[in-house]
Formats: structure tokens, sequence, C-alpha cells
């Protein structure tokens, strides 16, 4: 069995949301293609409600229910960065064009993002 350290995860990467951080970028990566696909979630529901087919969820089904809770929740902290850093990191991942001019440079707005990003997600209990 792996021991973990203090601040490092399961994959041996620190947690401060550096560009070290394994987890949070499989987190963002995830978080991207969600949003290349336009599976937002909203609107109307996938299957009629009172409608079951067979006795309950596999366990497929089980990993991607928490794998769209996790993404929804990498969402929320997304939407809730200051502008600068919500476009630096909408950069990074191609969710937006290049047109801007900053007083700050995009690597050190993208790097304050993971960070704000990985103490948002602590907060809701997403490690």
């Amino acid at each position: 069995m792996k021991r973990i350290r203090p601040h490092f995860d399961a994959y041996d990467s620190p947690t401060d949301g550096s560009a070290l951080d394994v987890r949070l970028t499989e987190m963002l990566n995830a978080w991207a293609i969600w949003m290349h696909t336009g599976e937002y979630g909203r609107g109307y529901p996938r299957k009629a409600p009172g409608l079951r087919t067979g006795a309950g969820n596999d366990v497929s089904d089980m990993l991607r229910d928490g794998a769209k809770r996790t993404i929804a929740a990498v969402d929320a902290a997304v939407d809730s960065l200051p502008h600068n850093e919500l476009l630096a990191i909408r950069r990074a991942y191609g969710l937006t064009a290049d047109v801007w001019t900053l007083r700050e440079p995009w690597d050190v707005l993208e790097a304050r993002a993971r960070v704000l990003i990985r103490e948002r997600l602590r907060e809701r209990r997403v490690e």
C-alpha cells in the first residue's frame, strides 16, 4: 500500500493547485472535454421520471454519475473565478479566443486560477 504524505495525493503529486497537481489537471481536462461536448445537464432530463429499467445502476453508471458531479463542481469553481483568471483558464483549455490584452502575463493568471480552483474544490470537498 502506498503511503500518502500530508500535502500529496494518491498520485504522489502536490495538492496546492500548481502545475504539478496531477489530479487537478485531470479534473480540468475532463471539464474542458465536457465544455466542448455541449452536455451541460440543463433542460430536459435524459430519462422519463418514474420509468426505470432494471433494479438499479451498475458500476459504470455510478462512476459516470460521480464524474459528472466532479465536473459540475469544477464548472462551479471555474465560474466563481475573478474575470481575468476565468479568461486565463478558459484560454488554457481552448474555450475562448485570445483577443484580450491584460496587464499580467497569461501564465501568471492561469497559475493563480489553478490555486483558486483547488481552494474552491476543497471547500466543496472535492479532492
